[in-house]
This record gives structure tokens, sequence and C-alpha cells, in this order.
């Protein structure tokens, strides 16, 4: 079974559309799979991504992985606008929950608790 399989829509908005990422047959966990992402953005003519926690690994919530700074950045690199989409029920400690705080002021990459504020925010203009 191939473990690269990711399950997305392409949802089209006011003019604008954006990949929701909703799951993948493995957690994405390493820069391979970042590339599919940004490679999934490129085939489907977008730069906006709506990413749902369930599909990121453990490490993406562990800093000192590196993980989460990793898929940030390569975001950014390749201009790549990201909202990160966390259950109602997710409990944010330690440090991950001083990234959230800076996030918020991000113009590249937020993290919501609330789809349609996700999506407000990924089709806003910059």
């Amino acid at each position: 079974m191939d473990n690269r399989i990711i399950n997305y829509s392409v949802i089209q908005k006011n003019n604008k559309k954006y990949i929701n990422l909703t799951s993948a047959e493995t957690p994405i966990g390493t820069e391979d799979r970042i590339m599919d992402l940004i490679s999934l953005c490129f085939e489907n003519e977008t730069n906006l991504l709506l990413l749902h926690s369930s599909l990121l690994s453990e490490d993406f919530f562990k800093l000192r992985t590196g993980f989460a700074g990793t898929l940030m950045q390569k975001l950014v690199n390749y201009h790549i606008r990201g909202a990160l989409l966390l259950p109602e029920n997710f409990i944010v400690t330690g440090i991950f929950k001083d990234l959230m705080v800076e996030l918020k002021e991000s113009k590249e990459f937020r993290v919501f608790y609330n789809i349609t504020e996700a999506q407000t925010w990924l089709l806003d203009e910059r």
C-alpha cells in the first residue's frame, strides 16, 4: 500500500482556491512528505493550504524535533500560505502554545480551531 496517499479536496470560493488536506495514509512527518504537499499546491495552481492536524505526525507538536519549523519554512520558501486546523478540544501546552501566540500575526502560517476562520484568513487579500 502506498503510504504517501493524502486525502484532499480543492475548494473554490470567491475566485480563489485552496487545498483542504483532511487526512493521510500515514502521518506527514518528513521533509519529503512536506514536498508532497507543496507539489499538490503546484499541481492545483494554488498557494493556499489548509492542513488538518490529524494528518501531521506528533513531531510537529514537539518543537524540539524541528519538524514544525521545517514545514513552515518550506511553505514560506515556496510562497504557500498555510493554515493549521486543530480540533476544538485540542489542548495546547508548553512551547507550542508560545509558537501559536507568535503566529497570530503571521501572514504566512496560522493556527485555528474553527474552519470558517481558517478559510476566511486563507482567502483574505494580502
